[in-house]
């Protein structure tokens, strides 16, 4: 039991390091904080959702030229820090949900909801992203433009992955 402790907080340690953008952390304080608090599977895709979210939110207000308010947590973060922190955040979901399946072979409703929140939450973030695509070569920015693929790229395999879930576990679940 110690062990599997030690290697969940190993994993989430490494979930949160900053990857792409050196000496950068990506989530807020208070999601990482909610994320030490919840160790059920929907409750931790939810908090994950909610920061793709919000860096969404966050990125259409920076494309339409509004800045963020003093004191908002994401106010420091560029356009391409927000979609690599909306991509941690998927991808650290379909982690959860993999290390979730394979510790654990009874879930139940738990992974049912995980999948279903997934799947409803990734079919409404892909035509956000494909608008982020439209604005990156308006703009002809590159780098927008290729982190913005990778998004979608990686949105297209959540929703394809929990749909692949859902059949396999949804029914049987319900």
């Amino acid at each position: 039991m110690r062990s599997f402790a030690a290697l969940s907080a190993a994993a989430l340690v490494v979930l949160l390091l900053p990857g792409a953008i050196p000496g950068r952390e990506l989530l807020t304080e208070k999601e990482i904080e909610q994320l030490r608090l919840y160790r059920e599977l929907d409750k931790r895709v939810e908090i994950y959702l909610k920061a793709a979210e919000l860096r969404l939110d966050t990125l259409k207000q920076r494309l339409a030229g509004q800045e963020s308010k003093e004191g908002d947590p994401l106010e420091f973060q560029s356009t391409l820090d927000l979609l690599e922190g909306y991509s941690r955040a998927m991808r650290s979901i379909m982690a959860n949900i993999d290390e979730a399946v394979g510790y654990k072979k009874e879930l139940g409703k738990e992974l049912v909801n995980a999948l279903e929140k997934l799947k409803e939450s990734s079919e409404k973030y892909h035509p956000r992203l494909e608008e982020v695509l439209k604005e990156a070569v308006k703009r002809k920015d590159q780098q927008l433009y290729r982190q913005a693929e990778r998004a979608i790229e990686l949105t297209r395999g959540a929703v394809e992955g929990a749909k692949i879930g859902l059949e396999r576990w949804g029914k049987s679940n319900r």
